[in-house]
């Protein structure tokens, strides 16, 4: 991920932010109904990582859902900000970025459950690239976490060991860096607690394993998101 990447993302949102936009820009996301738009939606000053972030974890759980309108506001949402921002051609992580998009768009339209799951946490892991030394308060590696988490139920379902084995092993190592800040922090019971969920994925051998480990790790990531929230 490069300097300018970043401040580009982050500058160009921001400027965007304050000015405002006009109505009559707005796209059919930002009219939703409460009844379809995610319960708490990012204000115009909140950094487009953080935006990405949001809408690309709702995405994956409205695709799970198969709640698909919702789907759809949740992509139109990450359109809309990622248009403001305008990444350069030349850089590799921007045409990342809107080819991940256009693929979610795709599946959501598609109503591809499987690959929608897939385009949606990978957004989520491309925030969390984004708010890399930007010195937010939850570190980038515990979205990588909450990331890793949701892959485990990606590949149990799809019966894959050797990426159920990969995913695995990055949990261990993002745990090992991430584990000294939360002890920092006064973590330490929830540091413990996490040890043992990482041992539980690491032991895993089957996919039936491993998808019942998913779940006490996006539970236990919740918990240490607030060790540095508190």
């Amino acid at each position: 991920m490069t300097a300018s990447y970043l401040r580009l993302l982050t500058l160009g949102f921001l400027a965007i932010a304050a000015c405002g936009r006009r109505a009559s820009d707005a796209s059919p996301a930002d009219t939703l109904t409460s009844a379809s738009a995610p319960a708490t939606r990012p204000s115009a000053a909140t950094p487009f990582f953080e935006v990405l972030g949001h809408h690309a974890e709702s995405a994956y759980d409205q695709v799970k859902l198969a709640d698909w309108a919702a789907a759809r506001a949740s992509v139109d949402a990450l359109i809309t900000a990622t248009r403001t921002v305008q990444p350069q051609d030349t850089i590799n992580e921007g045409a990342e970025l809107r080819a991940s998009l256009a693929s979610l768009d795709s599946s959501v339209t598609r109503r591809s459950r499987t690959q929608g799951l897939r385009d949606a946490n990978y957004l989520t892991k491309l925030g969390a690239i984004l708010s890399s030394g930007h010195g937010t308060v939850v570190p980038a590696d515990v979205t990588m976490l909450d990331y890793y988490g949701r892959e485990l139920e990606i590949w149990a379902e799809a019966k894959d060991t050797a990426k159920l084995a990969e995913t695995a092993s990055a949990i261990k190592q993002t745990w090992a860096e991430l584990r000294p800040g939360v002890i920092e922090r006064g973590g330490a019971a929830q540091a413990l607690r996490f040890d043992s969920v990482v041992a539980r994925v690491t032991s895993s051998r089957t996919p039936a394993q491993y998808g019942k480990s998913a779940t006490p790790v996006l539970d236990q990531v919740d918990v240490l998101e607030a060790v540095f929230t508190k």
